[in-house]
């Protein structure tokens, strides 16, 4: 389906519900590329985390899988960006909250990656598409209790990454090229170059954890 094709400043072309139908299909069957992918996700996470070694075709064909689900959790928020400026959106419309959740948690959990592969400017970029995602979710908590608390809880996480991108400690480890890793699997020397850095490789641990925690729990939604 090809955004451009919707031509949304046209109003001839297409009616409202017309315009709202399309890119609500188009969020959902984006929201349903990446559904049967989150365990992997949540596979690649743990690696990432623990560190323990992994064939390196089934790493590959992991990574495979989550650059796809990034890819399409940033084509739904453009999708999400379209129907706030065209005030398309319905509160309780739950594809809209649904397609914004999974979005939103795929970008966040993929910021989280980013932070753990000391890369500042690419979770940044995901925060950047996230905020679509989120404000759909702002939008629907007015009036719809389930957006509302997922909106909360993914926005927590995203204020988290967003502070951690900006902090001092966290840009002089990206120049020192200091890994982040589990305080138990490294010696106690690991991050005395910096002071303050195991104190944050504890917090970006965390964020990490809690994104995978959110995708698993969206299983069951």
């Amino acid at each position: 389906m090809q955004l451009g094709r919707l031509r949304l400043a046209d109003p001839v072309t297409t009616n409202r519900h017309t315009k709202r139908s399309l890119l609500q299909l188009h969020v959902l069957f984006l929201g349903l590329v990446v559904e049967p992918y989150r365990n992997c996700l949540i596979e690649i996470g743990r690696f990432r985390l623990s560190g323990t070694p992994m064939v390196l075709d089934g790493l590959n064909a992991l990574r495979h899988v989550e650059d796809q689900c990034v890819l399409a959790a940033r084509q739904s928020a453009r999708v999400a960006s379209l129907l706030q400026t065209n005030n398309l959106i319905r509160s309780h419309c739950w594809v809209s909250i649904y397609a914004s959740f999974t979005g939103c948690a795929v970008l966040l959990f993929r910021a989280s990656q980013q932070l753990l592969e000391l890369c500042g400017e690419g979770a940044s970029r995901e925060l950047s598409y996230a905020a679509s995602h989120l404000a759909v979710l702002s939008f629907c908590s007015y009036d719809n209790i389930m957006a509302r608390k997922l909106y909360e809880q993914l926005q927590i996480v995203f204020n988290d990454v967003r502070e951690i991108v900006v902090l001092p400690v966290y840009r002089t480890m990206c120049e020192m090229h200091i890994a982040i890793k589990d305080v138990a699997l490294v010696p106690l020397s690991h991050y005395n170059a910096v002071v303050g850095a195991g104190e944050v490789s504890k917090i970006i641990l965390n964020v990490a954890r809690r994104t995978m925690g959110i995708l698993q729990g969206s299983l069951s939604i």
